[in-house]
């Protein structure tokens, strides 16, 4: 598309540097025969934001370094869209195409409305400057009408580093849910196809332990395994045979309810398939990122993360459990479900720690794994208690003979727990199945409260990957996921214990950069 236009018409475009955003002006594909008669001053800025125009491109030039002094990728990323209502875009590098953009399209109201086939309505373009606490941007939203009453904008923001992609729907939607395969809604969206001047290829990451299971292979290619769907979906690089040019495209806000789709030769990012209904002013983002290498490329797409979460690289090094050396009895461990002979728990736990002071070895926390608390249906929690065959004398008396602060293992909770109004306790869960999930941020301040007593130091929530498969209610709804999440990491802080996630997905990962804990 587009990219033609610097091979035929390189005389078409202005530049103006602002703070390494570089604005260029091009005509789009569909007006090649055009170009001649286009403005060169007709770039998007404040003077001119409301100004009638045919096209605009922008770009983030990536020669500057990063907070952290690493040094960036000179290849300029530019994004150039086509005539207002056309609702195309292409991405290129340096000049030369990357991606170009596939349909736009939003499932409500028991059905699909797509800018392929003219059913989702453009309404209006608009353009804004701006800046936030990722840097100064040129922003350009899309409203669309899908149906009678469903309003979905589609919204970019170019910074000097990156490009970031909105989904917004003001007054919400009803009836979403298509398919688990697919997606509710599609922005941004790629074409599937090969580039001209490179072969390409792909790294993604699918599965849980965030995302173990490495794919790589050419982009595109008909064998390539890309991460889709509620447990696949990750970030995906794409990059040059050189390695001269890498890109990350990932989830940035609203994680939990985002997903990937591969659809009619089309990479589409969205909301899960499965979400269905969205409130009003639910909002969406991915991101898209450039650098060369596909290690610094996600080294430099991890910093505008943290950035945007305002979190340092380095603040695991303030975690006690990271600064000094633990003594474990997780998976793998000679104590896991396993203790000395005609011993209980408590006795074996003990023993470890005289050992230790005996030896010289310098132990300054324990994980206590899942042996310790009641089970319920499915194995899952149902009572977060020691059980007296494990601790007689509790928690808080192994604490205080050890001197070992605790990082207390958590699971998936049962149907049947103790905690859930419908089984006679005082909190609000949703139960579906064997499993069940606490819906009051006030009965997680009470956990951790109560555990802190006893010696936590940090809570480890584990079998996230199960809960989320398991529970439909957090595939069903856009937000719940992001509740679960943040409740656990609020309270955390609130009460002064840190948080650990384990096997989970990425998009459990991502969203936990929101919390505080």
């Amino acid at each position: 598309g587009s990219w033609l236009l610097q091979q035929y018409c390189p005389n078409t475009k202005t530049t103006m540097m602002h703070r390494g955003i570089t604005l260029l002006l091009l005509a789009a594909a569909a007006t090649l025969l055009l170009c001649n008669a286009v403005s060169p001053t007709h770039a998007l800025g404040s003077s001119n934001r409301n100004r009638n125009h045919n096209h605009h491109r922008f770009s983030s030039s990536r020669g500057t370094s990063t907070s952290y002094g690493k040094a960036r990728s000179t290849a300029r990323m530019e994004i150039a869209f086509g005539l207002p209502g056309s609702c195309a875009f292409n991405i290129s590098v340096d000049g030369k195409p990357w991606l170009q953009s596939g349909e736009i399209a939003v499932h409500a109201d028991g059905r699909l409305y797509s800018t392929s086939d003219g059913s989702l309505l453009f309404q209006k373009e608009e353009h804004n400057n701006g800046q936030d606490g990722e840097g100064e941007f040129v922003s350009v939203t899309w409203t669309f009408l899908a149906g009678v009453s469903t309003i979905f904008q589609a919204g970019f923001r170019i910074y000097d580093d990156h490009i970031s992609f909105s989904q917004v729907f003001p007054v919400g939607a009803n009836n979403t849910s298509t398919s688990k395969e697919s997606v509710v809604s599609s922005f941004p969206s790629f074409l599937m196809q090969e580039v001209p001047w490179t072969r390409r290829g792909y790294l993604s990451w699918l599965g849980p332990m965030i995302g173990w299971l490495a794919q790589s292979g050419p982009f595109p290619g008909t064998d390539s395994i890309i991460g889709t769907g509620a447990e696949n979906t990750s970030p995906l690089v794409i990059f040059s045979e050189d390695l001269s040019v890498a890109t990350v495209f990932s989830a940035l806000l609203n994680p939990m309810a985002m997903a990937q789709a591969i659809e009619d030769n089309q990479l589409k990012a969205g909301l899960l398939g499965s979400v269905q209904n969205i409130p009003p002013q639910f909002a969406m983002e991915t991101i898209l990122s450039i650098s060369s290498g596909i290690n610094q490329a996600m080294e430099d797409w991890g910093s505008i993360i943290l950035h945007r979460f305002q979190k340092s690289r380095t603040q695991y090094r303030q975690d006690y459990a990271m600064r000094y050396l633990g003594y474990s009895t997780d998976n793998g461990a000679y104590y896991y479900y396993h203790t000395e002979t005609n011993k209980l728990y408590q006795e074996t736990i003990l023993d470890v720690a005289a050992y230790a002071r005996k030896e010289g070895l310098p132990y300054k926390l324990v994980l206590l794994d899942s042996w310790w608390y009641y089970k319920g249906v499915h194995n899952g929690v149902k009572r977060w208690d020691s059980m007296p065959k494990i601790f007689p004398l509790g928690l808080e008396y192994v604490f205080n003979k050890t001197g070992w602060p605790q990082m207390l293992h958590n699971r998936y909770w049962a149907s049947d727990n103790v905690y859930a109004k419908q089984n006679g306790g005082p909190w609000n869960f949703i139960i579906e199945g064997d499993f069940a999930l606490p819906t009051d941020a006030e009965f997680w301040d009470q956990l951790f409260s109560d555990k802190k007593k006893s010696g936590m130091l940090m809570y480890e929530q584990d079998w996230l990957d199960t809960a989320f498969d398991n529970l439909p209610s957090l595939q069903q709804s856009p937000t719940l996921g992001r509740q679960w999440i943040l409740q656990m990491g609020e309270a955390a802080d609130r009460v002064g214990v840190t948080f650990q996630a384990c096997m989970s997905y990425v998009r459990h990962i991502l969203q936990m950069m929101e919390c505080p804990a």
